[in-house]
């Protein structure tokens, strides 16, 4: 068997190695290896469309005009580059199969793995996770003036979805694509989601022991047992009293962080009266 032949040997025609997958080169250079883009990951496919959408080679090589929506070229993208590795179509794998340098701050999100704010409530739930930041304040409302962390959540959503718009085109080297990419991608859908990705350990839903223990450590907090239904603060039953904690918490968890009341204040409580 020959160099190249025993380095696929070696991988598999799409073998793994840290997530990255390599086809061999030509025997001219049997040492060097080409690094594919993750074919377990989606963002990096989209980056890649995005890169090459107006090179008339990379279209006719994956069958694209072009004008495909992202989601959807990106699969055909990926799939196709399966093939090329399975084929050891090793010039066309590192034309267009490799992780690409991004021109703009949307296939750079990409390649971050981010997902843009989609809906009403991603720039809804963007709207309440940042309002206090002057510096998103001044950025949502440009040269206007009429949008502060007082405005409604509807006009909100609205500027939001304005400025993220007009930021997909720019640069990717642009200074301001640590902001953006907090205040354009798609945010915590819920409270539960924001507290696991603030890395809150939250009792778990079948430790009943937890629970009890929870309800021990606050039920010297009147507002905590009203929240919960709970008359008093000495029950005999503990894991009874813990239960009605956990359904509370549970309750809470489901709830959209723009849903009036709940962030920061009902999601600051979760997080003291849901966790470990």
């Amino acid at each position: 068997m020959n160099t190249a032949g025993k380095l696929l040997a070696t991988t598999g025609a799409m073998g793994g190695c840290g997530g990255a997958y390599f086809v061999a080169k030509p025997l001219l250079s049997p040492d060097k290896q080409i690094t594919t883009a993750d074919f377990n990951k989606k963002g990096v496919w989209k980056a890649i469309f995005l890169t090459h959408k107006e090179d008339a080679n990379f279209k006719s090589t994956f069958s694209l005009t072009g004008s495909e929506a992202v989601d959807t070229a990106s699969v055909s993208i990926r799939d196709k580059c399966k093939q090329l590795v399975k084929d050891n179509s090793k010039d066309l794998i590192e034309e267009w199969c490799v992780v690409p340098t991004p021109k703009t701050i949307e296939a750079r999100l990409y390649l971050d793995e981010k997902e843009l704010a989609s809906d009403d409530d991603d720039r809804q739930n963007l709207f309440v996770l940042y309002k206090e930041d002057e510096g998103f304040i001044n950025a949502i409302k440009g040269g206007g003036s009429d949008f502060t962390k007082n405005s409604n959540k509807t006009d909100a959503k609205t500027k939001i979805e304005t400025y993220c718009s007009g930021k997909m085109s720019v640069s990717a080297e642009d200074p301001s694509y640590s902001n953006i990419k907090n205040w354009c991608t798609k945010p915590p859908r819920d409270v539960k989601a924001k507290l696991v990705e603030d890395g809150i350990v939250l009792i778990g839903e079948s430790d009943t022991a937890g629970w009890a223990d929870k309800y021990e450590k606050l039920k010297g907090e009147s507002a905590f047992l009203t929240a919960i239904g709970v008359s008093t603060g000495s029950a005999v039953d503990k894991a009874s009293e813990g239960s009605k904690l956990k359904t509370w918490c549970t309750t809470e968890y489901a709830k959209k962080l723009h849903d009036d009341g709940v962030y920061p204040t009902n999601f600051e409580l979760s997080k003291t009266r849901c966790s470990k």
